[in-house]
């Protein structure tokens, strides 16, 4: 799903996050918004989540490019931002 600055969806977003999360869409960054972005849940995947499993290797995968991608880094960094693996099928976005 392709998002924009005023979608629903990215509401919870500190405006420099939308902008990491469109810039880093653009680019074709397998970024997802997950439907739970209250902190207090179980279920929380940070202002949004990086997919694993979409062979999107030149960003980031659990067991061939772990720390991700410069370019990523210099989005998420720029922004106040860093990526963290839940599990080796994604990884959470959170301020840094």
């Amino acid at each position: 799903m392709k998002y924009n600055r005023n979608d629903e969806e990215l509401a919870h977003m500190p405006s420099k996050v939308k902008t990491a999360f469109l810039k880093l869409q653009k680019l074709g960054a397998p970024v997802k918004v997950w439907h739970q972005n209250n902190p207090k849940y179980m279920d929380y995947r940070g202002y949004f989540w990086l997919s694993g499993e979409e062979c999107k290797e030149e960003w980031l995968d659990y067991y061939s490019n772990f720390w991700g991608s410069d370019e990523l880094n210099d989005i998420l960094n720029k922004a106040g931002l860093y990526f963290e693996w839940e599990n080796p099928a994604w990884g959470n976005v959170y301020d840094a």
